[in-house]
Order: C-alpha cells, then sequence, then structure tokens
C-alpha cells in the first residue's frame, strides 16, 4: 500500500511540475528576468531527470512516444483540477476570514473540496495504472523504487507539502 502511495506521489508531481510549467509559459511576459531564468532551469533540469529515468528503465522509441502523449493529457486534466482546487481554497479561506462565519457555506466548501480531492485521487490511479499498460514489469519497478527514493521515509516530496487555509474548521452545525 505504501510503495503504490509513493508512485501515485511520484505522478502527481510529475503532472504538477509538468502542468506549473505550462502555466508559467503563459505569463512569461510578467515575469522578471530571474524568474524566467529560475524557470527555464527548472525545466532543464526536469528533462535532464526525464531522459536519465528513460535511460535507467530502458525505455524504447515506442513508449516513449506513449509516455509523452500520456504525461500531454495526463498534465491537462491536472491543470483543471488544481485551478477548481486553488478556487476552493480561495473561497473557504475568504469566509474562515469573515467576521461572522457561515458554517454550512464552510462546510459546504470544504465538501467540494473533498470531492475534488477524491476525483484528483482517482485521476492519479488512472494515471498510475496507463503507465503500468506502457512499462514492462521490471520498468515499472525499477520506476517505482527510483520514485520511493525521491521521496524518502515520510512518503511525500520534501519541500513540496503546503499547509493550506482552514486548518482549523469550526465544528460542524
Amino acid at each position: 500500500m505504501k510503495k503504490t502511495l509513493q508512485a501515485v506521489a511520484m505522478i502527481t508531481l510529475v503532472g504538477i511540475l509538468g502542468s506549473s510549467g505550462y502555466a508559467f509559459a503563459q505569463e512569461f511576459e510578467d515575469l522578471a528576468p530571474e524568474e524566467v531564468e529560475m524557470i527555464e532551469h527548472m525545466r532543464e533540469r526536469k528533462e535532464k531527470m526525464r531522459k536519465k529515468m528513460r535511460e535507467d528503465l530502458g525505455v524504447t522509441e515506442e513508449q516513449q512516444q506513449k509516455l509523452e502523449k500520456h504525461r500531454g493529457s495526463h498534465r491537462g486534466q491536472i491543470k483543471e483540477y488544481m485551478e477548481k482546487m486553488m478556487d476552493f481554497r480561495d473561497k473557504l479561506k475568504t469566509e474562515l476570514e469573515k467576521a461572522e462565519i457561515d458554517t454550512a457555506k464552510v462546510y459546504g466548501l470544504h465538501d467540494q473540496i473533498k470531492v475534488l480531492e477524491n476525483e484528483m485521487a482517482d485521476h492519479r490511479l488512472e494515471g498510475i495504472l496507463q503507465l503500468r499498460e506502457i512499462l514492462t514489469p521490471e520498468q515499472f519497478r525499477k520506476f517505482h523504487d527510483k520514485a520511493g527514493k525521491m521521496m524518502g521515509k515520510s512518503g511525500r516530496f520534501h519541500g513540496v507539502h503546503k499547509s493550506g487555509p482552514g486548518e482549523f474548521m469550526p465544528k460542524r452545525p
């Protein structure tokens, strides 16, 4: 189970990193030169990591094409989920910061966030299952082992986790 969660987290990180690069590309003109440089550096680093992973796994050209197609479709959906999640969290934060809290509205937003989190988990699992169809069992095992090492014992990528609003929820009515 823990290894499955590690693989899910790895797929999520790959999707998030891919979608964040796309989002930044649309707003390049609004960024400071050092921010653009940092983004370009991160993209180069990500591509080097992908290339090394492909080499380590012995990915064929056909598999590479399937992986690119998979990543492209997965990335688009992850971007949509992340945008919705940020919207719900912003709305929840706004509600929690009000002088008088409408607990029904707060819990309604919280419930929407939980539904979206479940949808995202399902999407991650679908991505893993698709990845398993592309890679051989040995390649997937190696990928899984490498992902586990990147995540460490905590089961999370270090430095990625950020707590959001709503840490202190009022009691349900």
